[in-house]
């Protein structure tokens, strides 16, 4: 008890003369553990500082527990501060350095500012840390969020300057996990929103998602599937031809049915047909495949981003090549031919009429 066991830290960007951040703490009072425990689930603190060593310090010389970050489950980083590639790059160097906090932390950015996530009444869960915990071991959700690492931010942006990490927001009075935010150059360029340029696609097409779901609704809703997709399995071909880069991903999925409706079906054995199925793996097709041209095209001539990990791809796979468009991979990267192929296989269905 009388130990400050933080579980979140939330940073927030500060313009006041030498003052650069502000710090946001959650732990939990332990004195409220227990059938017979007393007060508030958990403790919230904020102090401003210089820099992020120096407020840790600072906390620990204001308070009368001992401060620990051995249980530091989520960094939450300000939208404003991810946006500051000078201090995002001091954060991330700080983070890269200190012995105390683990590389198995969950990140998020923030859409707004951190402090208001940590301040956020939570009604499910008694600490903020432990409840967005919990979202890594979610499958059923499939892409609708993206949850990574400390470790997965600092490797990825030391390899090629670029990182996806997940992102959260208040909806109303409720914390929202969903979508995800690109880092480029130590700094936050845009977020990516479960409609817009889908999470989903950017995971499927890296081969990082299960348990996705699948839509598809016609003649106003006479023909519908809903389809779990279990399992992607994604591959690429890279060929040159007339001097540019094609790349073919070509994407087996398989998974079940579990809603659908055929105005067609006129009794159960109807639903079994091999050409019932074959429609509906073929509409799977086109939704997915749409979905993923959509994407690709989002992020190669709308945002100039690889998230998709091509360069990665290219440096293994074919150096000498890389040798070649590294220095101007932005703009090759926005020249690459891609084509999709996406073949889906139902292995269960359900019954409806």
């Amino acid at each position: 008890e009388d130990r400050a066991y933080i579980l979140s830290m939330g940073i927030d960007d500060v313009e006041d003369g030498e003052i650069r951040f502000e710090i946001t703490y959650e732990y939990p009072n332990l004195s409220a553990v227990g059938k017979n425990g007393q007060g508030e689930p958990r403790f919230t603190s904020s102090k401003k500082g210089r820099t992020v060593t120096q407020i840790n310090r600072d906390l620990a010389t204001t308070t009368e527990k001992d401060i620990f970050f051995n249980h530091l489950k989520v960094i939450v980083i300000g939208e404003e501060l991810a946006k500051n590639e000078t201090k995002m790059a001091q954060i991330m160097e700080f983070f890269s350095r200190t012995p105390d906090i683990g590389r198995k932390v969950i990140i998020l950015i923030a859409q707004g500012k951190a402090s208001d996530i940590l301040n956020t009444e939570l009604k499910d869960a008694s600490t903020l840390g432990l409840y967005i915990n919990k979202f890594r071991d979610r499958e059923s959700v499939g892409g609708k969020y993206y949850i990574n690492t400390l470790n997965d931010l600092l490797s990825n942006t030391a390899r090629s300057d670029i990182a996806l990490v997940g992102r959260i927001s208040k909806d109303g009075e409720e914390l929202k996990i969903s979508g995800s935010s690109i880092i480029k150059n130590k700094k936050l360029i845009t977020f990516l929103t479960e409609k817009s340029t889908n999470t989903a696609s950017t995971l499927i097409l890296t081969n990082k998602i299960y348990n996705d779901q699948i839509t598809i609704i016609k003649d106003d809703g006479s023909y519908l599937v809903n389809y779990i997709a279990e399992s992607y399995d994604v591959k690429k071909k890279l060929k040159i031809k007339n001097g540019n880069i094609n790349i073919t991903y070509n994407v087996e999925v398989e998974g079940h049915v579990n809603e659908y409706v055929d105005k067609d079906i006129k009794t159960d054995s109807d639903l079994l047909d091999d050409k019932k199925i074959k429609k509906a793996e073929d509409e799977i097709n086109k939704k997915i495949k749409g979905n993923l041209n959509k994407t690709i095209d989002e992020l190669q001539n709308e945002i100039g981003v690889d998230i998709l990990q091509v360069e990665k791809y290219i440096r293994e796979k074919e150096p000498r090549l890389w040798e070649k468009v590294k220095d101007d991979w932005d703009n090759e990267f926005q020249k690459i031919d891609f084509t999709v192929k996406v073949d889906s296989k139902i292995r269960r269905i359900g019954l409806s009429e």
